[in-house]
């Protein structure tokens, strides 16, 4: 694999030619945009486009063929689209495909070598999953092969746990500051200062990853129910509508005395509905202090009532259909609850954005909203990265250290590429452009992908309360005191990952 030359590392930097704080030149060119808009009719105006770019040292190649990228997904059998090209010849071409292949195209051009994706099976995306198994066991016996990894949350916390990724603020060329990085995810992720891997534009799964409410304009007409978008726009889309609108449609229409997913109810989800909840109404099972010391932070005093409130909408069998617990009746329940939304049964249907490439071939019109407030006091909406949905980008130490400032080169040329050209196909071509039905919608995904957040208890797993208290306080468990079972283990996970990350910074 190439060395990078250290001469050449201390003199290089990569940055955005639009950065958070924007040069002189570059205000200026913003600048001079928008008063030659004003200047000029609608039919001669050119549309301006920004132009993301990560500085490369001049004569920069890779040295290898192929720069390659080992990735996970929990079902390889009906993919329609990857984040670097997996399987690209044998999959339909769509705006977001043709977007991964212009970016990959262009870095390859640049770096002199072929970006690969190498993705493998791991149905289970948790922390113990199979491939979290893989790239331990290719890092041991020292035949991994891999630049750099895509794992889930879930695993990407296990995996620097075990001391297997590099801390990605010690990489000058990863340049986290840089606006294809999240910034939000920098912030809220790193522990004791450090990172050892991020989300952001270099793959779009962490946005399809994030839960969003459906609903159904037709029923919501014929119900009567007031604007759901001005709701949203005036902080009254809150628990309480949500609760209420959930009960206003259900009928037992195969007769069985049952709400189930062969009948009308108003709203079906899945266990994951409660989390994306509790995130909604500002709250996270832990977050790091000033000092970047983690803490849990789910002993909060107004706890016990968001999840009281959450209880009531996802326990209510009379009108709200779970698809976890349709397991006997397919191996992809979710594809139930989806059916009947599609099918006009179901008013309310909450799950992950990725959700929405289903509703093509529905016929009646849907509008989406973001996950509701906990009461109209809350300031804004929040929308947390799903940890087993989510992918990340991370380092992992079977890199060379001397090599390692190179794979942040060509991870900032693929994040910048990416900003350039699949995030406008992603949001602006596919979403809002194919799969979103009204401008309102269009709005509403803005709210959405514009209050995004993480918690870092899932991604570290406190005491596996991700799970743990998942289940059971979707079963009517009394929140306080199950949670008060797994206090003492959490606490324990927290200083095991001080523990660890003093460890690794020494």
């Amino acid at each position: 694999m190439k060395k990078t030359l250290a001469v050449l590392l201390c003199l290089v930097m990569l940055v955005a030619v639009c950065a958070c704080t924007p040069t002189e030149e570059t205000s200026k060119a913003t600048s001079d945009a928008v008063s030659t808009e004003s200047d000029v009719s609608a039919e001669e105006s050119t549309e301006t486009t920004i132009k993301y770019s990560a500085n490369v040292p001049e004569g920069f190649k890779w040295g290898e063929e192929q720069f390659i990228i080992k990735s996970t997904w929990a079902d390889l059998s009906n993919l329609k689209y990857t984040e670097f090209g997996y399987g690209a010849e044998d999959m339909e071409a769509t705006v977001i495909n043709d977007a991964v292949a212009t970016r990959n195209d262009i870095v390859e051009d640049i770096i002199g070598a072929e970006i690969v994706e190498d993705m493998v099976l791991s149905t289970d995306r948790f922390n113990t999953g199979e491939f979290v198994t893989i790239i331990n066991q290719a890092i041991d016996s020292g035949t991994a092969d891999f630049s750099a990894i895509t794992p889930s949350l879930y695993q990407a916390g296990a995996l620097a746990l075990k001391g297997h990724m590099y801390d990605l603020t010690e990489i000058e060329n990863m340049a986290l500051q840089s606006e294809w990085w999240d910034a939000f995810f920098v912030d809220e992720a790193e522990v004791l200062g450090q990172l050892y891997f991020v989300t952001g534009d270099i793959g779009f799964y962490s946005r399809n990853s994030i839960t969003a409410v459906l609903f159904n304009k037709e029923i919501a007409a014929n119900l009567e129910l007031e604007n759901p978008y001005e709701l949203v726009r005036n902080n009254k889309w809150t628990f309480d509508t949500i609760s209420k609108w959930s009960k206003l449609f259900s009928k037992d229409l195969d007769s069985d005395n049952v709400i189930g997913h062969l009948d009308q109810f108003g709203m079906g989800g899945q266990n994951d509905n409660m989390w994306a909840f509790f995130y909604a109404a500002g709250e996270t099972i832990a977050k790091c202090d000033e000092n970047g010391n983690p803490y849990m932070t789910i002993e909060g005093t107004r706890i016990p009532d968001i999840m009281a409130k959450i209880q009531e909408i996802t326990t209510d069998t009379a009108c709200y259909v779970n698809a976890n617990k349709l397991w006997d009746y397919s191996l992809s329940p979710v594809q139930l609850t989806t059916k009947a939304f599609v099918e006009d049964r179901s008013l309310l249907f909450c799950d992950a954005m990725l959700c929405i490439e289903d509703m093509r071939t529905m016929d009646t019109d849907f509008g989406i909203l973001p996950c509701p407030l906990y009461d109209e006091n809350q300031e804004r909406y929040h929308s947390m990265l799903n940890p087993w949905n989510s992918s990340c980008i991370g380092i992992a130490i079977n890199v060379l250290p001397d090599e390692v400032e190179d794979v942040a080169i060509v991870l900032n040329l693929l994040g910048a590429e990416a900003k350039n050209y699949i995030t406008p196909a992603y949001v602006e071509t596919t979403l809002k452009g194919q799969r979103l039905r009204d401008d309102d919608s269009e709005e509403m995904l803005d709210i959405i992908l514009n209050n995004i957040g993480c918690d870092i208890g899932h991604i570290y797993d406190f005491a596996h309360l991700g799970i743990n208290l998942l289940h059971k306080v979707n079963e009517g468990a009394n929140f306080t005191t199950t949670y008060d079972s797994y206090k003492i283990w959490a606490n324990q996970d927290i200083q095991k990952l001080i523990n660890t990350f003093e460890q690794l910074g020494e």
